[in-house]
């Protein structure tokens, strides 16, 4: 699924490129959403599936391969799975990139409308493909 940059990852994406700011290797960790964002969403405002490490959900870390073709193209190299959760927790329409493990004090950098909404109940897990997110810049 093809996504887009939010303002802080753009942001980033432009500092890297014109020299203005270095950036540094990070962890990022994919988040799931029960609504969708916007460019301008910032870790406290989106709205997450529920609070991380509760109820069976924890943000997944995620891994990319190096960007290639023309656009270039880069999307997660592994399988990403959350879950299996102990309670009902909402429908999930969105997914986003983010900095940080838990909490609000990240960056909110990437997001995706998921290819079909999905609504977990207790037991159940949502898995990522290998390639299923994609970043792109042309």
């Amino acid at each position: 699924m093809a996504g887009q940059p939010s303002t802080a990852g753009a942001n980033i994406m432009l500092d890297a490129l014109n020299g203005r700011a270095t950036q540094t290797l990070r962890t990022t960790y994919l988040a799931l959403l029960t609504a969708a964002p916007n460019d301008a969403s910032t870790m406290a405002s989106m709205t997450e599936l529920t609070v991380p490490a509760t109820n069976g959900y924890a943000r997944q870390a995620v891994t990319w391969g190096a960007p290639a073709a023309d656009p270039s193209l880069a999307s997660n190299t592994g399988l990403l799975t959350f879950g299996a959760f102990t309670a009902d927790l909402g429908n999930v329409t969105h997914l986003a990139l983010v900095t940080a493990v838990t909490g609000t004090a990240g960056v909110f950098l990437w997001y995706w409308t998921a290819d079909v909404a999905k609504d977990p109940a207790n037991g159940d897990s949502i898995t990522v493909a290998i390639g299923a997110l994609t970043m792109s810049a042309d």
